[in-house]
């Protein structure tokens, strides 16, 4: 990773932090923990979701060492959060692991060859543990949404470069 990808991600962890340090201290006394609680969780979830970006940028896979036992984790810190019901949950991380499991089940009978990896179920579940089936919707629309954007520009781009090449190819084969 580069420097300076090190430094945001140390300075937005810092950051996270001191909110949760910061709305501590600036609150009554009866609530304090649990907003001291909520800091740290949400800090370690998007810790984990840091690194297991990183990770699916490198290799295209999300190891179950981190998100299998993530996900019993979140499900149980998610008391000490209080933003979603423990059925919320429990339906979230039922519902993330089982919309992307059906599909990539239906895209390998169908095409036979894997186009979704489990990981990425996994790693749904494992987001509607802690924040519940409503914050699926959320997660899955605006990473579609996100993704188009970053993608069609790619293959836009991608499908320019490829007549150049044709014509090129068409060329030398034509000159012999």
């Amino acid at each position: 990773m580069p420097l300076w990808g090190s430094v945001f991600f140390c300075a937005l962890g810092a950051f996270v932090v001191w909110q949760g340090v910061s709305i501590k201290w600036s609150i009554q006394p009866s609530h304090s923990w649990d907003y001291t609680n909520r800091g740290l969780v949400y800090f370690a979830f998007a810790g984990v979701l840091i690194v297991l970006s990183f990770i699916d940028f490198a290799s295209m896979r999300l190891p179950d060492v981190i998100t299998l036992p993530a996900i019993p984790v979140f499900f149980l810190s998610g008391f000490a959060v209080h933003e979603a019901t423990w059925l919320e949950r429990l339906i979230g991380t039922g519902a993330g692991y089982l919309f992307l499991r059906i599909i990539a089940d239906f895209y390998y009978y169908v095409l036979k060859r894997e186009g979704l990896g489990l990981g990425d179920a996994k790693l749904l579940a494992l987001i509607g543990a802690l924040l519940g089936w409503r914050a699926l919707l959320f997660v899955l629309t605006v990473g579609g949404f996100a993704g188009s954007l970053i993608s069609l520009p790619i293959v836009i781009w991608s499908r320019r470069r490829q007549p150049a090449k044709r014509w090129k190819r068409l060329l030398q084969t034509w000159t012999v």
